[in-house]
C-alpha cells in the first residue's frame, strides 16, 4: 500500500525542465560533444550563429519554424547562450501567432487545422517541445508560457473534440502528428498554469493504439505507410516512451514493444545491394530515396530500448547510404549522434538472415551486404490499407540495376503491379479491387540457398467491392528465389469460368526484346531474362503511362483458356554480357510442376505442388543431372514434417528421386525443403541436406 501511494505521488510530480528526450546523461553526452567540437555540434552552432537576428519564414506547414525552434532550443540547453534561447523563443512565439512571416498575425487557434490537422506534428509538437527546451531563456516569460498552454488547449479541443482525420488510425502519419502534439503537451506543460490532465489521459490511450500497431502491422520494423512516411511517423510515436523515460517518473512502456531494435534491421534488409535505393513496397512510397530513414535509424541508436547490435547497425546504415539523403535536421543530427557507438556492418548472422519479413512484406538477397552486385528480390503480399490495392507481386534488382519493378512510385494500384489481369465483370476487372478480404504472405528460407514465398488467397483481390462477381475461384502464387540469380514463379489460378481469361503482366525497367516465349531486358550492368515455361503464351510489350519513368509492361497472354491454370515463369538475372538465358526444362511429376535449371556449375531443380492448399507427404521424379550435385527445392509439402530422400540410378544417366514420410530431413514451417542429389557417372552417391 505504501509503495502504491509513493508511486502515485511520483507520477504526479513533474521533473525539472528540460524533460523531453534531454535527461542528465544525454545533456552530459551533448556537452562533451560540444567540448570536442564534434561535426554535429559545429553544424548546429554555425547555423545558429549565422542566422541570429534573421526573421526566417515559416516554410512548409510550420516544419521550418519547428526546426528553428528546436535547433536554437537544443543549442541553448547545451551552451547556455541566452542569445540562442531568445532566438528560439522568437520562433516559438511565431508558431503561436503567425502563419507565413514573423509578426503577420495570421496564425493562432485555427492554424492547427491546416491539412486536416497534419501540422500537429510541427506546430503542435513544436510549441510544446520548444517551451520545454527553452525553459529559463530570458524572453520565455510566465505570460508567454500561459499563452502556450492556452493555445495548446484550443488546439487539443479542435483536434480531439470532435476527432479529426486519423486520430484513431495509428498506421497513418496524421495519427503520429496528433499523438506527438498531445504527449509533448502533457509532459512539457505539467505544472504550468493552464495544464490539462486530459492530455495525459489521451496520450496513454493513443499509446495503446500505437503499441498494438507496432506489434502487428509494424512487426519486423515495417509499416503499412512504407519507407517514406512511416519512419518519421515512427519517430513521432516512439518519442513518447522516450520522453516518459527522460522527463517523468511514470512507466515508460519500453517493455511493451520490440520495434526499436527491429527498425535498423528492417531498414538494412530493405536496402538494395547498390545502397542507392530502398525497397519500394508499394505503399505510400515516393520516388525520392532519402530522408527520413537515416534519421530514424540514428534515433534508434540512442534509445535505451535498442539492443547494442541494433545500435551499431543503425549507425552503419546512416553512414553507408550511397546517395544524398535529405537526412536529419541539424538538431536531430546532434541529438541522435553518440560517438561512443561503434558502427557494425550487417551480416546474415547479426541481421537475422539474408531474408527479412515484415507485415506482408519480405525481401531477400543472394549474398552478404558486402556484395553490392548481388541479386535482390522484393515480395509484397499484404493486407490492404487506406486507398491502395492488395498486392502479391515480385520485384528484382541485380548488379545494381532495377530490373523487374512496379509501375508506380507511390500509392500503387493493381493495374501497375506484377500481377495477372483476369477478365471479369467486377468493378475494376481485369485488375485488383481496392477493398476486399486480406491475402497473406508466408516465407521460408535457407541462407545462400533459396527463399520460398507463398501468397495465399489472392483470389480475394479479384472480387467485386462487395465480394461479388469474382474472376477467380482460387489463386495462390508460389515463388522461389534460387540463389544466386533465378526466380521461379507459379501462379496457380482456377478461373470462375473459361471466359475469365488470364494475362500475366510484368513491369520492366526498360524495353525488352521478345523471342518466342522469352523476353530479354538489357541494362548497362545487367540483363533480365523472362520465360513463360508453361502454358503456351503470346508475348507482347507496351510503353506505359505509369509514374515510374522508363517502365514497359510485358504481357504474357495464355493462348488456350482453361479453368485450371498453372502458369510457370522463370526469371534469370545475369551480367550484361551473358548471351542467352540458361536453359530450363519443364518437369511435371504427378502433383507437381517445376523446372530444371541446366547450369553447368550450379544445376538446380524447383518443384511446386499443384493441388489447392497442398500438404503432400510424397514426391517422385526423374531427371538427367548436369553435374555431380544438383540442388533440389520442393515446396507444397507437409510443414515441419520428417521425410526420407531416396536417390537411385534410373539408367541412361538419369536419377530417380523419391521423397516419402520418414526420417533424415525436416521441412520448413511453410512446407518447403532442399537437398542435393549426387551422382558420379552412373554411380549414385546419394543426397545431402542443406
Amino acid at each position: 500500500m505504501i509503495a502504491t501511494l509513493l508511486s502515485m505521488a511520483n507520477a504526479g510530480t513533474p521533473l525539472p525542465h528540460p524533460r523531453i528526450w534531454l535527461d542528465a546523461p544525454t545533456i552530459t553526452r551533448l556537452q562533451a560533444a560540444r567540448t570536442a567540437n564534434s561535426p554535429e555540434w559545429q553544424s548546429l552552432d554555425n547555423w545558429c550563429s549565422a542566422n541570429l537576428g534573421q526573421n526566417l519564414n515559416e516554410g512548409y506547414q510550420y516544419l521550418d519554424w519547428y526546426n528553428y525552434t528546436l535547433s536554437y532550443g537544443l543549442a541553448y540547453r547545451v551552451s547556455g547562450n541566452a542569445a540562442y534561447g531568445n532566438e528560439g523563443v522568437k520562433y516559438l512565439t511565431a508558431m503561436l501567432r503567425d502563419r507565413n512571416t514573423i509578426g503577420d498575425g495570421l496564425g493562432g487557434t485555427n492554424a492547427i487545422l491546416i491539412d486536416a490537422g497534419y501540422v500537429t506534428r510541427s506546430l503542435g509538437a513544436g510549441v510544446a517541445i520548444g517551451r520545454d527546451w527553452l525553459d529559463g531563456a530570458p524572453n520565455l516569460s510566465p505570460a508567454l508560457i500561459t499563452e502556450c498552454t492556452t493555445r495548446m488547449n484550443e488546439w487539443y479541443n479542435l483536434i480531439h473534440v470532435p476527432a479529426t482525420y486519423g486520430i484513431n488510425e495509428p498506421t497513418t502519419n496524421y495519427f503520429a502528428g496528433h499523438f506527438a502534439m498531445t504527449y509533448s503537451a502533457f509532459i512539457a506543460f505539467e505544472g504550468d498554469p493552464g495544464y490539462q490532465a486530459a492530455w495525459e489521459t489521451k496520450s496513454e490511450a493513443m499509446w495503446v493504439l500505437a503499441r498494438d500497431m507496432f506489434n502487428t502491422q509494424g512487426d519486423g520494423g515495417d509499416s503499412p505507410e512504407g519507407w517514406n512516411y512511416a519512419p518519421r511517423a515512427f519517430r513521432h510515436m516512439l518519442g513518447y516512451p522516450w520522453a516518459l523515460e527522460t522527463g517523468t517518473t511514470r512507466p515508460n512502456h519500453w517493455d511493451e514493444i520490440d520495434i526499436t531494435s527491429e527498425i535498423p534491421r528492417a531498414h538494412i534488409s530493405m536496402l538494395h545491394p547498390s545502397r542507392e535505393m530502398m525497397s519500394d513496397d508499394g505503399r505510400w512510397s515516393g520516388d525520392y530515396k532519402g530522408d527520413p530513414r537515416s534519421t530514424t535509424c540514428l534515433m534508434m541508436s540512442v534509445l535505451s530500448d535498442t539492443d547494442a547490435t541494433a545500435k551499431g547497425l543503425a549507425v552503419w546504415y546512416a553512414n553507408n547510404l550511397e546517395f544524398e539523403p535529405g537526412g536529419p535536421d541539424r538538431w536531430e543530427n546532434f541529438l541522435f549522434t553518440d560517438s561512443s557507438i561503434t558502427p557494425i556492418a550487417p551480416t546474415a548472422a547479426n541481421i537475422g538472415g539474408l531474408t527479412w519479413k515484415g507485415w506482408g512484406h519480405s525481401t531477400t538477397r543472394g549474398d552478404e551486404w558486402t556484395n553490392q552486385e548481388a541479386t535482390f528480390v522484393d515480395a509484397v503480399g499484404w493486407t490492404n490499407f487506406a486507398e491502395e490495392a492488395n498486392f502479391g507481386e515480385i520485384k528484382i534488382t541485380s548488379r545494381q540495376e532495377q530490373l523487374l519493378c512496379d509501375g508506380q512510385t507511390y500509392q500503387l494500384e493493381g493495374e501497375y503491379t506484377n500481377m495477372p489481369r483476369i477478365t471479369g465483370t467486377h468493378t475494376y476487372a481485369p485488375y485488383q479491387e481496392y477493398w476486399h478480404a486480406p491475402s497473406s504472405l508466408k516465407v521460408d528460407s535457407v541462407d545462400h540457398v533459396y527463399t520460398f514465398f507463398r501468397f495465399v488467397n489472392l483470389d480475394y483481390a479479384y472480387n467485386g467491392v462487395n465480394d461479388d462477381d469474382p474472376s477467380a475461384a482460387y489463386f495462390e502464387r508460389d515463388a522461389v528465389f534460387l540463389v544466386p540469380d533465378h526466380v521461379i514463379v507459379l501462379d496457380n489460378i482456377r478461373s470462375t469460368t473459361v471466359a475469365n481469361t488470364i494475362t500475366e503482366q510484368w513491369y520492366l525497367m526498360g524495353n525488352p526484346t521478345l523471342s518466342g516465349d522469352t523476353a530479354t531486358l538489357t541494362k548497362t550492368n545487367a540483363k533480365l531474362f523472362l520465360r513463360t515455361v508453361s502454358p503456351a503464351v503470346t508475348l507482347s510489350e507496351a510503353d506505359t503511362d505509369a509514374s515510374r519513368d522508363g517502365t514497359f509492361r510485358l504481357d504474357a497472354a495464355i493462348n488456350t483458356p482453361s479453368l485450371v491454370n498453372h502458369v510457370l515463369t522463370v526469371f534469370e538475372a545475369s551480367d550484361e554480357s551473358q548471351p542467352a538465358m540458361t536453359p530450363a526444362t519443364l518437369l511435371s511429376p504427378p502433383g507437381f510442376v517445376g523446372v530444371q535449371i541446366h547450369n553447368a556449375t550450379t544445376p538446380q531443380i524447383v518443384l511446386f505442388a499443384t493441388a489447392e492448399n497442398p500438404a503432400g507427404t510424397s514426391c517422385s521424379f526423374s531427371f538427367v543431372p548436369d553435374a555431380a550435385a544438383t540442388r533440389v527445392v520442393i515446396t507444397g509439402i507437409q510443414p515441419s514434417a520428417n521425410f526420407t530422400v531416396n536417390v537411385t540410378d534410373g539408367g541412361g544417366g538419369s536419377l530417380n528421386v523419391s521423397l516419402t514420410s520418414g526420417t533424415g530431413i525436416t521441412s520448413q514451417n511453410d512446407g518447403s525443403l532442399t537437398f542435393v542429389a549426387n551422382s558420379i557417372g552412373s554411380s549414385v552417391v546419394g543426397w545431402q541436406v542443406f
